[in-house]
C-alpha cells in the first residue's frame, strides 16, 4: 500500500474512531440506565412479572429468556421490532420462518461488506447491515408469537421454528466470523514466510471462536431452558414465597447478568465493535482462550446455582 495511501487509512481510522466512542458511549449509558431500571424493578417485585400493560413496556412481561438475552436484544432490537408490528400490517404478509430466512441473505451481504479489504466505509456499511440482520432476529420471533397469540418471550424447543431460527442464526454468525477471518487473512502487510504462518494461526483462532460461540449458544438455550422450567412453570413459579427466595440472592442476579453479557447474541456484538475499530485480529487474540474459561466459569455457577434451588 503507498504511504500517501496508508496514511489517509489512518487519519479516516481516527476520526471513525471518536464518533464511534460517541456512539457506543451513549449507547453503552443507555444500557446501563435500563439495566438499572430492571434491576429496581425486579427488586420491587421480587418475582417474574408475567402481566401485561395497555402500552409497550421492555420490563412487561418479563420471563427468563429476556432476563437473560443481550442488552442490544432487549432494549434496541427488540422494541424496533415491537414498533415494526405496531405501525405496520407486517405480521398478515410475512411468516417468522421467512423473516429468518431474510435475515440470512442480509447477514451474507453484511459479510461480503465486512470482508472488503479496499474501503473502511464499506466494511462499517457491512456492520450496519449486520444489526439490521440482529433487528430481523428479533421481528422473526414478533411475528411467530404473533401468529400463535403468545405474549410472553419463552423458549419452545417442541416447536420447528425454534430450531430453524436457530439454523438461521448459525448461519449469520458462521459468514460473519469466515468475513473477518477473510479480511486478516488477505492483510499482505507480511513477507510471504511470516504470511503463511500467520494465517495458519488465524484459521485455527477462527474456528477456536466458532466453537466458543457454538458452546456458548448451547449451553445458554440449555440453561435458559432449565430456568424457565424452574421459575416459569414447575412448583417454585407457583410458589410466590420460593421466588421471592430466589430473586433474593445474589447468585441469581450474577448468572443472569453474566450471560447477558457473554451470550452467543452479545459476543457477536463485540465482534463488531472489532470490526468498528479495525481491531479484529487484536479481540480474537484476547478472546480465543479467554472466552472458554469466562464460559467455564458461567456454565459452573449456573449449575451450581440452579442444584442449590
Amino acid at each position: 500500500m503507498p504511504k500517501e495511501a496508508k496514511n489517509q487509512v489512518l487519519v479516516n481510522i481516527y476520526m471513525n474512531t471518536n464518533l464511534f466512542n460517541a456512539i457506543l458511549m451513549t449507547i453503552g449509558i443507555y444500557i446501563i440506565w435500563m439495566d438499572f431500571a430492571l434491576f429496581v424493578d425486579l427488586s420491587r417485585s421480587h418475582h417474574l412479572i408475567n402481566t401485561t400493560t395497555s402500552h409497550y413496556s421492555v420490563f412487561r412481561p418479563l420471563t427468563i429468556k429476556i432476563l437473560i438475552q443481550g442488552p442490544t436484544n432487549h432494549y434496541i432490537d427488540g422494541p424496533l421490532s415491537h414498533a415494526t408490528l405496531y405501525f405496520t400490517n407486517i405480521a398478515a404478509y410475512l411468516s417468522g420462518d421467512g423473516i429468518s430466512v431474510s435475515s440470512v441473505f442480509v447477514a451474507g451481504l453484511a459479510s461480503k461488506c465486512i470482508s472488503n479489504i479496499g474501503s473502511l466505509k464499506i466494511r462499517h456499511l457491512g456492520v450496519l447491515l449486520y444489526k439490521v440482520r440482529d433487528y430481523l432476529d428479533a421481528l422473526d420471533g414478533d411475528v411467530a408469537r404473533y401468529h400463535c397469540k403468545e405474549t410472553r418471550v419463552i423458549p419452545n424447543p417442541t416447536s420447528r421454528g425454534y430450531y430453524f431460527d436457530g439454523v438461521c442464526d448459525g448461519f449469520g454468525i458462521i459468514f460473519l466470523v469466515v468475513a473477518i477471518g477473510y479480511f486478516i487473512y488477505n492483510d499482505k502487510q507480511w513477507n510471504k514466510f511470516q504470511f503463511v504462518a500467520r494465517n495458519k494461526i488465524v484459521v485455527f483462532n477462527l474456528f477456536l471462536i466458532l466453537v466458543q460461540i457454538l458452546m456458548s449458544s448451547l449451553i445458554w438455550n440449555y440453561f435458559m431452558y432449565k430456568y424457565h422450567v424452574l421459575l416459569e412453570t414447575d412448583i417454585i413459579a407457583k410458589d410466590t414465597q420460593a421466588q421471592n427466595m430466589v430473586f433474593g440472592f445474589p447468585g441469581f442476579w450474577v448468572v443472569l447478568y453474566f450471560w447477558r453479557l457473554f451470550n452467543p447474541q452479545s459476543i457477536t456484538q463485540y465482534l463488531l465493535i472489532s470490526v468498528l475499530y479495525n481491531k479484529e485480529e487484536q479481540y480474537i487474540v484476547l478472546s480465543r482462550y479467554n472466552g472458554f474459561l469466562i464460559l467455564f466459569i458461567i456454565s459452573f455457577w449456573s449449575e451450581s446455582y440452579y442444584q442449590y434451588l
